[in-house]
């Protein structure tokens, strides 16, 4: 009789605290907003995944600290896109459909943006990108934006500084993808005499066969468009070939792992000149600020304040599109009729 009672009790004890956990947890989440991040956070474009992220998790702080959102806790969910389209997809749907997210914040490679902006678009929920540059993003929908430049911007900017520069022939080299190709149009329909132009598979290990053509051109430079890690390839497979060349390239260059890589190159990069505070808390969380990283930051809180006014993506549209000017840590930040930002300025920096 007595091990019932017992028995009894014991589950009546566990019964009231799974109701109350339930309760708390449920209370948990009203008192949350939750929004998405995808990212690439594994893969060959991972150390930009990884800052951005990093940079977002000090923006999320920051207005948290100062009250969140209407006293609300912001909560981001940090999925990877891997640089990759079906991760990418299957991380939206996750978002979407799972967490309920009424947006995205998302993502770099133009291949993980482009391949669930149709998803967005369908539902009816807001993506607004901190690092895809591709042209062909200009044209995804109307819920989908980007505080990071359009790539014609970068490639026109690159065409126009090698002719100041005295060059009078360039031979291009690229990934095939929307970003690489995007910027390479842009660059050849501005630069006056491309001689050669050549493309490889994102992630290619060998690119002597294209390097090869390319030399039988004889350009004054080469401009390379491509990644971190098949820029790191084709440096090397240059100097093998012992071709003493000028190389220019794309912001992906502004990595830790290309510095120093060959003897005469430059890049691009978008200038912004960053807060000491935002360099140091990049630096806590051992992290660079590289391409996407103040872009990244300045997504998060742009989406802050229109989460303050509503939550529903339609109405966050039509604020994004009507936004003025915001000063971000990456320059000001202002949307035109596609949600491509209005301006862009660059630098030059030395490998």
């Amino acid at each position: 009789m007595n091990y019932v009672v017992i028995k009894q009790k014991l589950v009546c004890a566990i019964f009231i605290v799974i109701l109350l956990s339930g309760c708390q947890s449920a209370n948990e989440q009203q008192d949350e907003i939750k929004i998405g991040f995808i990212g690439p956070l594994t893969g060959d474009s991972s150390h930009l995944g990884q800052n951005a992220k990093a940079a977002a998790e000090i923006a999320e702080a920051e207005i948290n600290a100062a009250g969140g959102i209407n006293g609300k806790k912001l909560k981001i969910i940090y999925e990877d896109g891997g640089c990759n389209e079906k991760m990418a997809v299957a991380a939206a749907n996750k978002l979407f459909n799972m967490d309920d997210v009424p947006l995205i914040i998302g993502s770099i490679c133009s291949r993980e943006t482009m391949s669930f902006a149709p998803m967005a678009e369908q539902l009816q929920k807001l993506v607004v990108s901190y690092c895809t540059s591709a042209p062909a993003l200009r044209d995804a929908g109307d819920f989908i934006f980007r505080t990071c430049p359009n790539a014609v911007f970068q490639g026109r900017f690159a065409a126009n500084y090698l002719v100041e520069k005295g060059i009078e022939t360039v031979g291009v080299i690229g990934c095939n993808d929307h970003w690489c190709s995007g910027i390479a149009d842009a660059f050849e329909e501005e630069f006056p005499n491309v001689v050669a132009r050549e493309d490889f598979e994102p992630g290619a290990t060998d690119i002597r066969t294209q390097l090869l053509r390319i030399r039988e051109k004889n350009p004054d430079a080469i401009y390379f468009v491509a990644r971190s890690k098949s820029t790191i390839v084709g440096m090397k497979q240059i100097q093998e070939l012992g071709w003493d060349i000028f190389l220019f390239g794309a912001d992906t260059w502004d990595d830790a792992s290309v510095r120093g890589k060959h003897p005469n190159a430059e890049y691009v990069v978008i200038q912004a000149d960053l807060p000491e505070k935002f360099v140091s808390d990049m630096a806590l969380k051992g992290k660079d600020t590289t391409v996407c990283t103040p872009q990244a930051y300045d997504t998060v809180k742009i989406v802050a304040n229109l989460l303050k006014q509503t939550e529903d993506p339609k109405v966050m549209k039509d604020l994004l599109y009507k936004m003025p000017a915001y000063p971000g840590i990456s320059g000001e930040i202002a949307f035109d009729s596609k949600g491509d930002i209005t301006e862009a300025s660059y630098s030059v920096v030395s490998v």
